[in-house]
């Protein structure tokens, strides 16, 4: 396999499917592409080689929920101008993927803004990047890529990922917007381009941020009626996942999405002040109402997007006294 290219994140699922995927890989990013590593590293710890949110196996229940043991993160500490990947946490990795995988036959390590790595830090990492054991995955992530020591550099499959046009850009809020439908759909870049000029789906997404739930349920139903059934949920979930990922201190991304969708309501997110177990209760019921949608016979209305809505407000409600 050629030491670099430009993979398209849909047909690299194939590639890791088919088991042919690299141990180690360098996303050479720009910025806002940054959020394609966390599916490419569901689909290596997948069951099912997938990386679909919907996808119930014992691997993408645990990172949904964001404990997977086997999942391991390096990330920048410090203050914004001068965080960097210190040895003292890559030792701490480097002692975890040395245990056996505890779900699964594979290990995942995502490193990222991996620039930032010491020296030292660096070449502690060289020996696992250039020989990795079996099932060991390493996912670098960088958008200085002329700043990565030369010794990362020359160890793994290098993957430029494609860039989001500047003329999609035209103020600040498509910025935001550009963060959270890459969010949604990370492997799917001409879906968000289309999206990013899709006024109805921002209508959707904007009554979701500044309504649901805190807003009665017969008014929002009313605003939503015009909106399939499967789409309004798939949007609740995107939702819940960010506000659960901002809570979670390895998911900078996540908390970037959730600054992002607060920023598009003046700074406020009103999930944002309901518990993580209402909203991990509220992720599950809407799970479990996408797999019923989705069917090939089954009738939606409005009687069906009144009980949606009245079951997640009691879930909101009711985890209040748990």
């Amino acid at each position: 396999m050629a030491r670099s290219g430009y993979l398209d994140l849909t047909e690299s699922l194939k590639v890791i499917a088919s088991n042919r995927w690299p141990q180690s890989v360098l996303l050479r990013s720009h910025g806002e592409s940054v959020r394609s590593i966390l599916p490419l590293a569901t689909a290596i710890l997948c069951h099912h080689f997938s990386c679909k949110q919907d996808c119930d196996c014992s691997s993408c229940v645990k990172i949904n929920r964001e404990h997977h043991p086997d999942l391991l993160f390096l990330l920048p500490t410090g203050t914004a101008e001068n965080s960097s990947i210190k040895i003292d946490d890559v030792r701490l990795v480097l002692n975890r993927i040395a245990r056996t995988p505890q779900c699964g036959k594979k290990q995942v390590v995502i490193i990222d803004s991996a620039h930032k790595a010491t020296v030292q830090a660096a070449n502690a990492l060289l020996k696992n990047l250039e020989e990795p054991k079996p099932g060991l995955y390493f996912i670098l992530t960088s958008d200085s890529f002329d700043t990565i020591l030369p010794t990362i550099r020359s160890r793994c499959f290098v993957v430029t990922l494609p860039r989001i046009e500047d003329s999609v850009l035209e103020d600040t809020s498509d910025t935001l917007w550009l963060d959270f439908f890459q969010s949604c759909y990370p492997t799917h870049h001409e879906k968000v381009r289309v999206l990013m000029h899709c006024e109805q789906t921002r209508e959707l997404c904007m009554s979701l941020i500044t309504m649901w739930p805190v807003s009665p349920i017969l008014h929002l139903a009313d605003v939503l009626k015009e909106y399939s059934l499967d789409t309004v949920i798939f949007y609740m979930q995107q939702l819940v996942y960010a506000t659960l990922s901002s809570r979670c201190p390895i998911s900078r991304h996540g908390l970037l999405v959730a600054e992002a969708l607060a920023s598009l309501n003046d700074g406020a997110l009103p999930l944002s002040s309901y518990s993580t177990y209402a909203l991990l209760s509220v992720n599950d019921y809407l799970l479990s109402q996408q797999r019923i949608v989705s069917g090939p016979t089954v009738h939606t209305g409005t009687y069906q997007l009144d009980s949606l809505l009245y079951q997640c407000h009691r879930l909101f409600v009711g985890s209040a006294f748990c």
